[in-house]
């Protein structure tokens, strides 16, 4: 089988943690896929000063309990715009297309709709939509973002960790590397009730930990 880069077939991020750690900042972030983590990671790149580095062959819940002084932190996507954005990458992004012809079995990319993903991606499963809260402890942890407001969310986290500099998180349009900025724009567009119950049932904990509502407009802090 001809390999692909972040393979949904054979899961090349097997024993990638997703958990990033400042001994610096005495901070950890619980990275979750498609939640602004590629914005996170390059500024983390640009920013060494802050010293975060990924962490090897470890789980939420141990990083939890070997650093219970330290500040932890998430960033998570309302479960319905985390969806669209998932479909756009697996039916848009150049080297994903033939992963996702192999994956869902298709003819053509032709043949990969919205409501064809619906179907196929609860069988399929893969880290970029796999529930938020399956990539943090089963504790609460101190601060819970959300993407839609992700800039006002790092005031917080760096008034939190002592952090001065006027550094901000890159905007998706430039990002580099593996950054896609999928571009669907409005959400709301690809559903209709049955979708939006669908989504809502499969992800129910995320909704509830991050308090999320379908169609809901940018939180006021």
């Amino acid at each position: 089988m001809k390999k692909w880069r972040c393979d949904v077939i054979k899961q090349c991020c097997e024993g990638y943690s997703f958990i990033w750690k400042s001994d610096k900042l005495k901070a950890i972030w619980y990275e979750i896929p498609r939640c602004g983590s590629t914005a996170m990671k390059t500024m983390f790149r640009e920013t060494p000063e802050y010293e975060f580095k990924l962490l090897d062959n470890v789980d939420a819940d141990s990083v939890y309990d070997q650093y219970p002084d330290y500040f932890k932190f998430t960033i998570g996507r309302n479960p319905w715009d985390r969806v669209v954005s998932n479909y756009n990458l697996y039916r848009n992004m150049d080297y994903r297309v033939p992963q996702t012809i192999e994956l869902f079995k298709l003819n053509s990319i032709e043949d990969f709709t919205f409501e064809f993903f619906l179907e196929g991606f609860q069988k399929n499963v893969n880290h970029h939509w796999e529930q938020c809260y399956k990539y943090l402890p089963t504790k609460d942890i101190d601060y819970y973002g959300r993407l839609d407001i992700i800039d006002d969310n790092w005031l917080d986290i760096k008034d939190k960790l002592g952090i001065t500099d006027d550094r901000k998180i890159p905007n998706p349009k430039n990002r580099g590397y593996f950054g896609f900025n999928s571009g669907h724009g409005d959400y709301t567009k690809f559903y209709n009730d049955e979708t939006i119950q669908l989504i809502s049932d499969i992800y129910s904990k995320d909704i509830e930990l991050f308090d999320f509502e379908f169609n809901e407009q940018k939180r006021v802090l």
